[in-house]
């Protein structure tokens, strides 16, 4: 009896916390103001709670990404934005195809977007209690497609531009197969 009263109150305490202790997924509507964090730079949150979201996750872990819909004009204005963001890198990695992947296609396969804003906390473990905590780093991902191209972008100086690394794998991974077979002289 007491092996299985001690059985009970473990799960109860593992399913009431489960999602603080284990980080489960929480979902931010698209209708809602998002709520500015400890470690957001000012003007993140409103930046967030763009109306072109389309959808939006995040965990205990400090880790939030927003995803967003719209064609360039749309992009250009939300990166200008981003631009403003002071005391934070600030990045833009393009990447080939449009935007289906992570987990907003894992939970809704018909959500189509056009960028997303992850926001990483960058949690304190191993930072001196005295040091000031640091700030938090949106990084902004780009999924080139029919409603923006490549040619449309007017990117801010502010912003350090990448490129996503499924491009320079693709590229790396070709030459070395052309090594192996090189092409004939003509």
């Amino acid at each position: 009896m007491k092996r299985t009263r001690i059985l009970v109150v473990s799960t109860i305490i593992v399913l009431a916390l489960g999602s603080s202790v284990y980080g489960l997924r929480l979902t931010f509507p698209n209708d809602k103001p998002v709520v500015r964090q400890d470690r957001w730079p000012d003007g993140l949150a409103e930046l967030a709670s763009s109306r072109t979201r389309v959808r939006g996750y995040g965990h205990n872990f400090g880790c939030d990404a927003y995803y967003y819909a719209g064609d360039a004009k749309a992009f250009n204005a939300f990166l200008a934005e981003y631009a403003k963001l002071k005391g934070t890198p600030l990045q833009l990695v393009i990447h080939p195809g449009l935007g289906v992947k992570g987990r907003a296609a894992q939970t809704d396969p018909d959500v189509r977007f056009d960028w997303l804003l992850y926001v990483d906390a960058l949690m304190r473990s191993g930072v001196a209690k005295k040091d000031p905590p640091p700030k938090c780093r949106p990084t902004l991902h780009l999924y080139l497609g029919d409603n923006i191209g490549l040619d449309e972008l007017l990117v801010p100086l502010e912003v350090e531009v990448k490129a996503d690394n499924a491009i320079d794998d693709f590229v790396s991974e070709h030459t070395a197969k052309r090594g192996m077979f090189p092409e004939k002289p003509r």
